[in-house]
């Protein structure tokens, strides 16, 4: 399943853009709540730079839409939705009070 960490935006530095403006459903949480991917996990820390370096491509850091938390979660769990599926506010699936026209 997933693990919880937090992580800073520096730490997604370089990253491959494969998750950008996309949202997605996560197996084994609820399929009514929407999630975004921060990036892929990172492979290791060098205590001397003090970064992350190298990327894990089997599993990813993503945050429940309308929460903060990161969750390791493996790749194959994704299932991309249509941004019209869920609230951007919310983030649960059939919502649509965030005032997005879906007409």
């Amino acid at each position: 399943m997933s693990t919880q960490q937090r992580y800073e935006s520096k730490d997604y530095r370089d990253q491959p853009d494969d998750f950008d403006d996309k949202h997605y459903t996560v197996a084994g949480y609820s399929t009514g709540i929407a999630w975004f991917v921060r990036g892929y996990v990172p492979a290791g820390w060098d205590d001397d730079d003090r970064i992350y370096y190298g990327w894990l491509d089997d599993q990813v850091h993503a945050i429940m839409v309308g929460d903060d938390r990161v969750f390791t979660v493996d790749v194959d769990d994704l299932t991309e939705i249509d941004e019209l599926a869920f609230c951007h506010e919310c983030g649960q699936v059939g919502c649509g009070h965030d005032g997005l026209d879906r007409s």
